[in-house]
């Protein structure tokens, strides 16, 4: 069985030390307790980056990734990111609770990706017959996806693609340690979005 490293170990108490705040404890703590379960999941670069945040920006990360959809590889996260509500050229966050202040604070501290950078294949989330048949949409807690409405089926969706700001390789490590608190407003902007592409975007139902 994998162990921490003396390393890592160093690294996180010469951080953890420097926080006051009750909430950067615990998410300290979280950390703590997930690298015990599972050594490895954060790196020292993480490490020292949660030792530079504060309160504030902490509470910044939180609502981004309230809003975050993921796309998972078994336990891995291929991809998760914000989807971008904004026209010529915006991403129109502020709608929601994030100005482009605080999107450039998020991105100034590594922890999301430029909204540029990278596109992911939304196809694959999308059900073709099968409740099995697609890649999940993790989102709030839940899992989704997506299935197109009757009257358009005979749309294609092979290329069906979706932007935003992405969480960077730090910010996914962070994201297990996150309290994510849905937003409302952002929820109900999705099902619209997805529901003017011609899909629907269903929650899957919980195995018992």
């Amino acid at each position: 069985m994998d162990e921490i490293s003396e390393d890592w170990l160093n690294s996180f108490e010469s951080e953890a030390v420097n926080m006051s705040s009750e909430q950067m404890q615990l998410l300290f703590g979280k950390m703590l307790a997930g690298e015990i379960a599972k050594p490895n999941s954060y790196s020292v670069r993480t490490v020292k980056l949660m030792g530079q945040m504060d309160s504030d920006v902490a509470r910044l990360f939180q609502r981004f990734c309230s809003m975050c959809i993921t796309i998972k590889a078994g336990v891995d996260i291929v991809d998760s990111r914000a989807l971008s509500f904004g026209h010529h050229g915006t991403f129109g966050l502020h709608k929601f609770g994030l100005t482009f202040l605080d999107v450039g604070v998020l991105a100034e501290y590594g922890l999301i990706t430029e909204p540029n950078s990278s596109e992911i294949p939304y196809a694959l989330a999308i059900r073709n017959g099968k409740l099995d048949s697609f890649s999940a949409l993790n989102y709030c807690g839940k899992r989704y996806f997506l299935e197109p409405i009757p009257p358009k089926t005979p749309q294609n969706f092979e290329q069906y693609v979706e932007r935003g700001f992405s969480l960077s390789r730090v910010g996914r490590e962070l994201l297990s340690i996150v309290d994510i608190t849905q937003n409302i407003a952002y929820t109900n902007a999705l099902v619209e979005r997805f529901y003017d592409a011609g899909l629907h975007f269903l929650e899957i139902p919980n195995r018992t």
